[in-house]
């Protein structure tokens, strides 16, 4: 797992040469109040699922945290890279659309399935301190496979 984890990871880093889609059509509101989620959960249009595993770890200048909803062999979840190579400390996030672009206080987020990968073009990220772990959220957050292949993502998720 750790290693097919890392392969994604730096699949996902040497994308630096895709064309970035134009902004999105709709408002992408990724804090709205509406997602107080009690539980670590991804919901996906509408659908929730509970996080049945979480992957951390920092990797050069990126900290990813994976939130899977299924551990097959072709799991579905959420990565989130953050910019700058340590577990991020509370705060907001801003989305990078473009994962070779991080800089600290920036976050790249993806949802995947078995088939497809959707991205974050704009949008926060908020990570709460819970003790010694993390929560990150964000609500209704619009990412995007193609112009025409979008998914409304929300997220809350403990980690390291």
């Amino acid at each position: 797992m750790k290693t097919r984890f890392a392969l994604f990871v730096v699949c996902l880093l040497s994308l630096t040469s895709c064309k970035k889609d134009e902004s999105p059509t709709q408002s992408n509101n990724s804090n709205n109040t509406n997602c107080n989620f009690t539980t670590n959960v991804v919901v996906v249009g509408g659908v929730s699922s509970n996080v049945v595993h979480t992957n951390n770890n920092g990797l050069g200048s990126g900290y990813i945290v994976e939130f899977l909803t299924d551990t097959s062999a072709a799991p579905t979840g959420v990565a989130l890279v953050f910019g700058g190579g340590t577990s991020p400390a509370a705060g907001d996030y801003t989305v990078q659309a473009d994962v070779s672009q991080l800089t600290t206080g920036q976050v790249y987020v993806e949802y995947y399935d078995p088939a497809t990968a959707w991205h974050g073009t704009t949008g926060t990220v908020k990570v709460t301190a819970s003790g010694s772990q993390r929560v990150a959220t964000f609500c209704n957050m619009e990412l995007t496979a193609t112009p025409t292949n979008k998914k409304t993502v929300s997220i809350r998720g403990t980690f390291n």
